[in-house]
C-alpha cells in the first residue's frame, strides 16, 4: 500500500515517513506489495505457523530485492492472542526511490 511521496532533506538524504502518515495507512493482510518508485510503502502479512511466516518473508525479500531503489525502513513482527484466537505476522515499511531522486 502506498503511504506518500518520498521526502529528502537539503543534503539529499532520504527522510523517514512521519508517524502520522504511517498511522493513517493501515493496509489489509496479504496481497501483492506495491512497487511504484518515489513512494514510501507498507505491506502486512500473516501466517499460522512460524515456518509459514518465514516462507512469506523470504518470498517478499526475494521479490523486492529485484526492484531498483528498494530499501526496508521498518520490519516489525507482531503477535496477537485474545483467548483462543491467535494471529501473527509481519508489518513492513519500505521505500522505492525514484531513479535520480538524490
Amino acid at each position: 500500500m502506498l503511504i506518500k511521496h518520498t521526502n529528502y532533506n537539503n543534503a539529499g538524504e532520504l527522510l523517514a515517513p512521519l508517524p502520522a502518515d504511517l498511522n493513517a495507512c493501515q493496509p489489509g493482510i496479504g496481497g501483492t506489495p506495491t512497487t511504484e518508485p518515489g513512494y514510501y510503502h507498507r505491506f502486512r502479512f500473516e501466517g499460522k505457523t512460524k515456518a509459514e511466516r518465514l516462507a512469506k518473508i523470504r518470498k517478499f525479500f526475494s521479490r523486492m530485492n529485484d526492484v531498483p531503489g528498494y530499501s526496508t525502513l521498518q520490519l516489525k513482527p507482531y503477535e496477537i492472542e485474545v483467548g483462543s484466537h491467535y494471529r501473527a505476522g509481519m508489518d513492513i515499511v519500505y521505500v522505492i526511490e525514484a531513479p535520480g531522486a538524490r
